[in-house]
């Protein structure tokens, strides 16, 4: 199972993938202009993920997070696209958990790939929520830094 999502990696499936989830990622980093590489970098580890492939993902996720560095107007704190990014990843969608299944085989499932859907709706819903709990965390944080900033205290300073 592992030589045959390798096979589907050098045929361009995940490139295929990555390509159709650009628009979705649009929505995701609307901070990332439209064709930075670093959408491209993102949508590579996202695919590769989604297909069970992390040791080809790693590379990408590397490369993603160089890029949104380059963007980031802050070296020192990590950037809304940066946590999003790192919230994608580590509740990636899973369509093919093959470390699952090469564990069911081995230990003697009839049918290792039987976990593939409820993997799909976990994954899914595991997603959705690390999506809004980190969009929630960045407006949260952007309003701290707005009301801190318009603060006056005795002195003329900043709280």
């Amino acid at each position: 199972f592992l030589g045959l999502m390798r096979v589907a990696q050098d045929a361009g499936l995940v490139q295929l993938l990555a390509r159709a989830l650009r628009p979705v990622f649009r929505v995701l980093f609307p901070e990332v202009p439209r064709d930075h590489p670093a959408l491209g970098a993102i949508a590579m580890n996202f695919g590769a993920n989604m297909l069970g492939l992390g040791d080809a993902a790693t590379p990408f996720g590397i490369k993603a997070m160089e890029d949104l560095q380059k963007l980031n107007p802050d070296k020192e704190t990590a950037s809304d696209a940066m946590c999003m990014f790192v919230t994608l990843h580590s509740s990636s969608l899973q369509l093919i958990p093959v470390m699952v299944i090469s564990l069911r085989a081995a230990a003697g499932s009839k049918n290792p790939s039987e976990i593939i859907v409820a993997t799909i709706f976990a994954t899914l819903a595991s997603m959705a929520v690390a999506i809004v709990t980190s969009r929630f965390f960045a407006r949260l944080q952007r309003r701290k830094v707005l009301t801190a900033g318009s603060t006056d205290v005795v002195g003329g300073g900043r709280a």
